[in-house]
């Protein structure tokens, strides 16, 4: 279960809780990693680390009437919401959202921070 609610006061219909998804984010992800070639034919390397927010998180699902409505609204309002799935618990934003008429939905959420 994937698991979507605000940051703030949750009201009705403000979390969204997605059983019925077909594929999610496999886990990838990037080192902050930056080349720079040297005149004499080398390299050099500037390794920063690896951190769970530089990943994109994409979900495809089949939303009721309920979830589309409310994910619509969290995504108009540019709120800052939780996701929690069996990875942990995220603060982000969704970044991208298609929902077809019959339900299909592709959702994709930009992480800020990971807080467990």
């Amino acid at each position: 279960m994937i698991s979507i609610t605000r940051t703030t006061i949750d009201g009705p219909g403000e979390c969204v809780r997605l059983r019925n998804y077909k594929a999610s984010g496999d886990y990838e992800n990037r080192a902050r990693l930056s080349r720079v070639k040297l005149l004499d034919g080398g390299s050099y390397f500037s390794h920063f680390g690896v951190t769970d927010t530089d990943r994109d998180f994409p979900i495809e699902c089949r939303l009721n009437r309920t979830e589309r409505e409310a994910l619509v609204e969290l995504f108009n309002s540019s709120a800052l919401v939780k996701i929690a799935f069996w990875e942990g618990l995220f603060l982000g934003f969704i970044y991208r959202l298609k929902i077809r008429r019959n339900g299909q939905a592709e959702i994709t959420f930009y992480f800020k921070e990971k807080i467990a």
